[in-house]
């Protein structure tokens, strides 16, 4: 939905289908996959003026930073707080006994580094950077509690939110209003 208007703003607009989504084969990823392709993206396009992220994408974009990924500006939508939260959330809504999370728990940390919490807990790594940042969330999100933007806003000097009703977690990244905010934020 945000291609064309993107174009039509004289912008050129790259998108990509992550590892295990859309046509990418697989089953099975994880953020670190996702940034890896978003590198790899950005190596065939050249350095982006701006990166849209939703959801789990903006984990992806957090890493990426991390990494030395180079941007002018972001725009977010229902954006995680931190990975562990969502462990947590899993974690209760498969009731997943409490020994078998502390055994994904250092799985994870095996598999990623001891730092995996840390490098996945946004509200503490974007605030080093100064990009601006333009954030929706919808009140009714279903997927990513709305807390986690308000959360992640509040510690990041650099970004804005701008809260919606009754858009969820999908049907904001349709709504017109939004998609022309997002592009003027873009193009300003």
């Amino acid at each position: 939905a945000f291609a064309a208007p993107l174009v039509e703003a004289n912008c050129r607009a790259v998108a990509f289908d992550a590892p295990a989504h859309g046509d990418t084969p697989g089953v099975r990823t994880t953020g670190f996959n996702f940034e890896a392709a978003l590198e790899t993206v950005i190596e065939q396009v050249g350095e982006p003026h701006a990166i849209l992220a939703h959801s789990f994408g903006t984990l992806v974009v957090s890493i990426a930073l991390q990494k030395g990924v180079q941007v002018d500006k972001l725009v977010f939508f229902g954006a995680m707080r931190r990975l562990s939260d969502a462990f947590r959330a899993f974690s209760q809504a498969t009731g997943l006994a409490p020994e078998v999370q502390e055994r994904l728990y250092q799985q994870m940390k095996a598999s990623y580094g001891e730092d995996v919490w840390e490098v996945t807990a946004l509200d503490k790594q974007l605030p080093r950077f100064a990009v601006p940042t333009l954030m929706f969330h919808d009140r009714e999100d279903e997927i990513t509690p709305y807390q986690s933007s308000a959360a992640l806003a509040k510690a990041w000097p650099a970004a804005r939110l701008v809260t919606t009703n009754g858009l969820g977690h999908r049907r904001i990244l349709r709504d017109p209003q939004v998609i022309q905010q997002a592009v003027d934020f873009v193009t300003s």
